[in-house]
């Protein structure tokens, strides 16, 4: 450890790439096995996009199952293998607190990605459906917030804050599916 070889300095060949979209709000990027995901708005709706090289991108299909899953924008997209996970969120109510939507995209094999489980109900190729979720209403006793979404080998993650039920006190909340 007392001995430190030196690091040659990175020289990265960047490029710049168009929009998916010309009026396209990019939000967040996932890469996975032969396959980029880039996700947020256009045209003031929820947009995905899909790329084998990052280069050119075709839009995603997107089967929303609610009235807030048409709204908003995406905000995080986590992938493992072929299958996606995504969340959007729209301001809704009469207070204007964010709706969050999972949304799920189908992996196009009935073989899991790394210890995944294909649902069902997922197509191949039909794009991404939206998986409705209850929302806590403003002031409710568990009220909380939604931050990104991340994919393990076994489960995918979402993490953001929660008030406690027994304290009142707010914290770190994690929701984790094999699914």
């Amino acid at each position: 450890c007392g001995r430190h070889e030196p690091v040659s300095p990175l020289s990265p060949d960047w490029r710049p790439v168009a929009l998916p979209a010309p009026d396209a709000r990019i939000a967040d990027l996932a890469g996975c096995a032969d396959r980029w995901y880039a996700v947020g708005t256009s045209g003031g709706r929820p947009a995905a996009w899909t790329s084998a090289d990052g280069v050119a991108w075709r839009p995603v299909a997107l089967r929303p199952a609610t009235y807030y899953g048409q709204q908003g924008s995406f905000t995080s997209v986590a992938c493992r293998g072929s299958d996606v996970v995504a969340l959007s969120s729209a301001s809704g109510g009469v207070h204007g607190n964010p709706r969050v939507s999972v949304w799920r995209g189908a992996s196009g094999t009935a073989v899991p990605a790394a210890g995944g489980v294909p649902a069902a109900d997922d197509p191949p190729g039909d794009g991404w459906r939206e998986v409705p979720v209850p929302f806590e209403l403003f002031g409710g006793p568990l009220a909380g917030s939604v931050g990104r979404v991340v994919a393990g080998s076994a489960a995918w993650l979402i993490v953001g804050s929660r008030v406690s039920p027994t304290t009142g006190r707010h914290g770190a909340a994690v929701w984790v599916s094999a699914d």
